[in-house]
């Protein structure tokens, strides 16, 4: 530090006395004032010197303190000045400024005297207009900067939208409308030159162009070359060439895929096609079968469409084939003969076709003729879901269920034309008399299964009884048709055993004795047969079982006689009344069956039955007669069933009007008996078990 120079020594140097002189003047003391003076004079020099270094000091000092304040609010990393860009430059001239006159304020508290701030202040002036020209420098840059980013993101904004929208003019227009506005202020706000503007905005529009055309070619490129088309002349000859590039080759790709595609879809189609076509041949629907416009996107419009009638054609006969398997007889030759070809005899374009078409709905119909009259069950159960529902149901055994099943399905059978109606399906009959092959118990089994299937079916057991009888042996045919518990077993227990081992151990004056016995025995059961159809068979079946029954009564130690007594009166005497040519199940009292026959007889309306009135006599004296030879000749016969009796004429059944033969059931003739005024109607009896073959009867004459 500088230092001030004291006075405190001597200040004239000291010289030793010459030789004393002598003048004529006194002492001259003038230089020595002169030195003092300077001397104070070079002290205040000092002091001022040391003060203004001072000042200067403290002014350098708060100087430092300012231009730190300065850098830090200027470049500091996290909120410097030029931290804020954009938006956030906006108004930080005025900021800055109220912020730097806070703190040189603040700074020039710490100066000491008025020299120091009048200087401080100085440098205040110079530094805040340095420090505002920055400040705006850079805040009108900012700004700038932020004006061209709004209107940057307006623009890409609207290129964006327009792309969106690819497919709507209308949205197209006004992004490109709000885009022009956009680049007008900019161009305004930059005073650019009109030659400028003009480039800027045709870059712009053959911007928004390029991206419209781009999403376009992407859903159709013929739509965005057509686009292009009238938008090329705004857009610029570098974009004009790429989008050209872009819309032929994807239009070129989209050719070339087409191809590729069409014939991808020709053998999808044609496995399509294939499969539906066997599926309504074989009288199938089929699931999502091929449309029309699936043939067009394969062969093209023309073909297409000739592909797709043909195709039709073949639908047509599948739901005909649908609609044969589940109509009536008449409603079956109907759906055939319209689609008979050349029905006037004039055969047109595509015979050959519908020939093949008609012949294969000929074939199916002939093939599910042949299934519903082999198994008719089946055929029904298979091709109705009621049935189906029904037999489901029936087969837990509730008698009004398995009711509702017989009844149900006899009527759907008579109404497909069914010639003749069954309960049971083939492989439920074969299942049956599979069971009734089991005898290790005994034969038991195969008593309690027909004992259980009499039960299970009540009264369309005759039904289920006549259709079993191709596929029992005789010894099932017999229990079914009704005998005690164990005669049933026994028979059962024997049916597999030979006739001949039967006889084994057996004297032949005895097995003679007992067959002698058994012909003489069964003669009376035989003659109500002898009007029966199959009444021959159903005698026959039940003489060699009550012979093998007898047989092994015999084995028991039973005589010859007394065996045959058993036997017949366990397959005969125990089930039947006979009386004469009809024999009367043991349910009913026979004496009230024969009185009702005769009442029968008594009150039937001979103008009621199918006859001829020879030309020239009238037809009341012609009834007269033809009801006296029924009163005198008449006799009635068991039905196959056992539920009633038919009246018979010569041999032959009497028919009514109708061609259906004149039967009473046993209950109606039971009623008719004890009621005077009962008067039962002639109707046709349609026995639910074993029928009787009317085709080869005649009318009365």
């Amino acid at each position: 530090m500088a230092r001030i120079p004291t006075l405190d020594g001597p200040q004239v140097a000291q010289r030793g006395l010459g030789a004393p002189t002598v003048g004529g003047q006194g002492p001259d003391n003038s230089g020595l004032q002169r030195g003092l003076a300077q001397i104070g004079r070079a002290t205040q020099q000092l002091v001022e010197q040391e003060r203004e270094k001072a000042d200067t000091a403290a002014l350098m000092a708060a100087d430092q303190q300012l231009e730190q304040w300065q850098q830090k609010t200027f470049f500091d990393p996290e909120a410097g000045v030029y931290t804020k860009k954009g938006s956030a430059a906006l108004d930080i001239t005025n900021q800055t400024i109220g912020q730097f006159d806070q703190q040189q304020a603040k700074i020039g508290e710490s100066l000491t005297n008025e020299r120091q701030r009048a200087r401080f202040n100085d440098l205040v002036m110079r530094r805040r207009q340095s420090l505002s020209g920055d400040l705006n420098r850079y805040e009108f840059n900012e700004r700038e900067r932020y004006y061209d980013d709004v209107e940057r993101g307006q623009v890409e904004t609207a290129m964006q939208g327009a792309a969106l929208n690819y497919n709507d003019p209308d949205k197209i227009g006004y992004y490109q409308r709000k885009m022009t506005e956009v680049l007008k202020s900019q161009a305004q706000r930059k005073g650019l030159p009109e030659e400028m503007q003009q480039a800027t905005l045709l870059k712009a529009n053959s911007g928004m162009a390029s991206a419209v055309i781009s999403r376009m070619v992407d859903d159709d490129p013929y739509k965005a070359r057509a686009y292009f088309t009238t938008a090329q002349e705004g857009m610029t000859a570098e974009d004009q060439v790429q989008i050209s590039r872009l819309i032929d080759r994807e239009i070129k790709s989209r050719e070339i895929e087409a191809r590729q595609m069409q014939a991808i879809a020709r053998a999808e189609l044609s496995t399509r096609v294939s499969d539906a076509q066997s599926a309504y041949l074989s009288g199938f629907d089929f699931e999502n079968p091929p449309s029309a416009s699936d043939f067009v996107a394969s062969y093209g419009a023309e073909e297409g469409a000739e592909r797709y009638a043909q195709f039709v054609k073949t639908q047509d006969i599948g739901t005909a084939i649908r609609q044969v398997a589940m109509a009536s007889p008449e409603d079956r030759q109907q759906l055939v003969e319209q689609f008979r070809p050349a029905k006037d005899g004039v055969a047109e374009d595509g015979f050959a076709v519908d020939a093949k078409l008609y012949g294969t709905l000929l074939n199916s119909a002939s093939r599910l003729g042949e299934e519903l009259q082999s198994d008719p069950a089946t055929y029904v159960i298979g091709r109705s879901p009621l049935l189906m529902k029904a037999a489901e149901e029936a087969s837990s055994g509730d008698p009004a269920a398995v009711e509702a099943y017989a009844t149900a399905m006899i009527a759907e059978q008579q109404r497909l034309g069914a010639p003749e109606p069954k309960l049971l399906t083939s492989r439920q009959a074969a299942s049956i008399a599979a069971a009734f092959e089991n005898t290790e118990d005994g034969g038991s089994n195969a008593a309690q299964v027909i004992e259980q299937l009499q039960q299970q079916w009540g009264k369309n057991w005759p039904t289920v009884y006549k259709q079993l009888q191709d596929k029992l042996p005789g010894a099932a045919l017999v229990i079914g048709s009704g005998v005690d518990q164990q005669t049933a077993a026994t028979l059962a227990r024997i049916a597999s055993t030979k006739t001949a081992d039967l006889k084994v151990g057996l004297d032949s004056t005895d097995t003679k004795d007992a067959k002698d016995a058994l012909n003489e025995g069964m003669a009376e059961f035989r003659n109500t047969l002898a009007g029966q159809v199959g009444g021959e068979r159903t005698f026959s079946t039940l003489y060699n079982e009550a012979e093998r029954l007898a047989y092994a009564y015999m084995g028991q130690g039973k005589g010859p006689r007394d065996a045959v007594e058993l036997a017949k009166k366990a397959l005969i005497d125990d089930k039947y009344t006979l009386q004469g040519t009809y024999r009367v199940p043991k349910a009913y009292d026979a004496d009230l069956i024969e009185a009702g026959t005769e009442r029968a007889i008594e009150s039937l309306d001979p103008m009621t039955l199918n006859f001829r009135t020879p030309a020239g006599v009238p037809e009341d004296f012609a009834a007269g007669r033809v009801k006296a030879a029924i009163e005198k000749d008449g006799y009635w016969v068991t039905l196959p069933d056992e539920s009633g009796v038919a009246l018979y004429y010569g041999g032959e059944a009497v028919l009514d009007r109708a061609g259906n033969p004149v039967a009473r059931k046993f209950d109606d003739l039971a009623a008719e008996a004890v009621g005077p005024s009962f008067t039962p109607k002639a109707e046709p009896v349609m026995p639910d078990g074993r029928m009787l073959d009317y085709s080869k009867t005649r009318s009365v004459r």
